[in-house]
């Protein structure tokens, strides 16, 4: 017989018998007790039923377990919750438990359900939004450029764009490096990297840097995926190359194609944790829970490091790190857990043209930019990029972080979606198809984008930015001011049935937080410049905040698991100092981020 002592309700008693299956079979008279009894009374004597050995002893509710009970771990009240649920509703409180959301609710009945171990905090008005997800963001690379430029002490001529130096010309550039080198020991090698300068290193002469570093060997990286661009004569013969295979000219300092191999930057995997840890730190107080981005095994190598030991703060979605066989090896999208992900297959890097910033595009350019690497890729290298693609696309793969600028290189990306769907080799059942940076397409093409089912990704860096290297003011230049008033068509999106996302691409400390890419989605308005892009296009909040939750959530595949707050997803969200939906629309970055939970978690608490 077990006795049930809820408070408030008098003494109750149930009789069961137990057989040799581990079946309790209740006595016939309990349907008389459930008529007489409160509900909830028969909620804790059911509950006590199925958990409580047999033992003939009376039991009280205080003498179970807190186990058996669960309370949450984790209770936010008075706060004003946007949960980005499908009715976009509101609530004061919620509760969270083994890294997932318990319940939402008002501040009265989330409340009642603390344990004497549950964790309270008062949001006080706060506003407290799902998690920021990032779908193209290069979070392993920002940790480099830390380690590259922040470790050494050095005071910067040339301003940190992003993910690395922006030198005005090869004077400033060659101050710079040579604050390096000062900086270093003798002989010791010194390293650098710049964010979209290689235009700058490419009038730089060889004799110019060797002057300045002639016995410390000196590697110039490019700020994504530290590709090498530059080097003086002593790496090059530190590298054993013979001169003539080094440099792409004869007088130059760019390295060359089959020689920048030999330049690869290695770094330890204790460094590389050290300095990611600084970067997630980072992310975590921008509001930012997960992030999918291209990284190289280096970066992998901490990236999984941390995350066997538990130490990611950042949910990481990734392309395969590395080339990969893909006829001879199984599809590996989505192998992992929420933490750590490989998402899809390392291609969809369609290339442009220097001359219209990177763009493959119909427009001709006003006045030509000189944009190198892999913005500036050479056209000639899109049949090896196209095939790379179909195989990747008729194996199943999912292709995230793809590089997708311009209206032509929108249409050929989408020809070889359609071309891949009608050879496939393997099928899958979850193969997403996205698209990054779409910046400039034609509109005809959204309707196919809708039809096919691509997710866009857009960046607003470049459109909404006069002071970055190749931002509005470039823009304006290239293409001219009306053109500009047609790209990144956020709202025609939307009508016709498309959910995009927003995207940093470069982790910048104003540009790479999430609440300045919403907010250039609101009021299409360009820093620095007293100018509003396409004013049809501007986004309500809503539809931007979605946009940075829900929708790049399903970027991923992961709308079910999170995005939104809601019983039973991932307790990933986002507390800010001010009112989302009420401070003025070109002020929304100036919100500051107070706390971050992940997975249930607080990763980030303002001071």
């Amino acid at each position: 017989m077990v006795h049930l002592l809820p408070t408030g309700v008098g003494t109750m008693s149930f009789s069961y018998t137990y057989n040799p299956n581990g079946i309790y079979t209740l006595s016939p008279n309990w349907e008389v007790a459930m008529r007489s009894a409160q509900r909830k009374f028969f909620f804790w004597g059911l509950l006590a039923f199925t958990v409580l050995p047999v033992s003939g002893q009376g039991v009280s509710i205080e003498d179970v377990p807190p186990e058996v009970l669960a309370y949450p771990d984790l209770i936010l009240f008075e706060g004003k919750i946007l949960t980005v649920d499908a009715n976009f509703s509101t609530a004061e409180a919620l509760a969270i438990r083994d890294g997932k959301i318990l319940a939402i609710g008002n501040n009265t009945r989330i409340l009642k359900m603390a344990g004497p171990r549950t964790e309270k905090i008062n949001l006080r008005s706060n506003t407290v939004l799902p998690g920021f997800i990032d779908t193209h963001f290069h979070l392993g690379d920002y940790a480099l450029r830390y380690m590259l430029l922040t470790e050494r002490g050095v005071e910067w001529e040339g301003p940190v764009e992003s993910m690395g130096l922006v030198w005005k010309n090869t004077q400033e550039a060659l101050r710079d490096i040579q604050r390096a080198v000062k900086s270093a020991n003798r002989g010791d090698l010194v390293t650098l990297v710049v964010y979209m300068s290689s235009k700058t290193l490419h009038e730089l002469k060889r004799e110019e840097l060797d002057r300045i570093s002639p016995e410390n060997p000196v590697i110039v990286y490019a700020h994504a995926q530290l590709r090498p661009l530059a080097s003086n004569t002593r790496a090059v013969e530190q590298a054993g190359i013979a001169p003539g295979r080094a440099w792409s000219a004869i007088d130059g300092v760019l390295i060359s194609e089959q020689a920048a191999p030999s330049f690869r930057l290695k770094v330890s995997v204790e460094k590389m944790v050290e300095w990611q840890e600084k970067a997630l730190r980072l992310a975590n107080s921008w509001g930012l829970v997960q992030v999918t981005t291209r990284i190289t095994p280096e970066q992998f190598n901490a990236v999984r490091e941390l995350w066997l030991g538990g130490g990611l703060t950042v949910r990481w979605r990734l392309s395969f790190p590395g080339p990969v066989d893909i006829p001879r090896t199984g599809n590996l999208s989505d192998i992992g857990d929420d933490w750590l992900r490989i998402s899809g297959a390392p291609v969809g890097a369609v290339p442009g043209s220097g001359h219209t910033l990177g763009h493959w595009t119909s427009k001709p350019a006003l006045s030509p930019s000189q944009v190198t690497g892999e913005e500036g890729t050479s056209l000639s290298r899109w049949p090896e990029i196209h095939a790379q693609l179909l195989e990747a696309l008729r194996y199943g793969w999912s292709i995230p972080n793809t590089h997708v600028v311009g209206d032509i290189a929108v249409s050929q990306f989408l020809d070889a979606i359609e071309e891949a769907r009608q050879t496939p080799v393997v099928k899958s059942s979850n193969q997403r198809l996205t698209m990054d940076h779409m910046v400039e397409l034609d509109p005809a093409d959204i309707e196919r984008i809708r039809r096919l089912g691509v997710v866009p990704s857009n960046v607003m860096r470049d459109l909404f930015d006069a002071g970055h290297e190749t931002g509005a003011l470039d823009y304006q230049a290239v293409f001219g001011a009306d053109y500009l008033n047609r790209m990144l068509p956020l709202k025609e999106y939307l009508d016709k049935g498309v959910q995009a996302t927003l995207e940093a691409d470069t982790p910048d400390v104003n540009k790479g937080r999430p609440l300045w890419t919403i907010e250039k989605a609101v009021c299409r308005c360009v820093d620095g410049l007293q100018r509003v892009w396409a004013p049809g296009q501007r986004l309500t909040r809503e539809q931007a905040l979605r946009m940075k939750t829900i929708w790049a959530a399903a970027y991923t595949g992961d709308q079910d698991r999170q995005g939104s707050l809601e019983p039973g997803k991932l307790a990933d969200l986002t507390v800010l100092d001010g009112d989302y939906l009420g401070v003025p629309e070109d002020r929304i970055s100036e919100l500051n981020v107070v706390l971050t939970i992940v997975g249930g978690k607080v990763v980030y608490r303002q001071n």
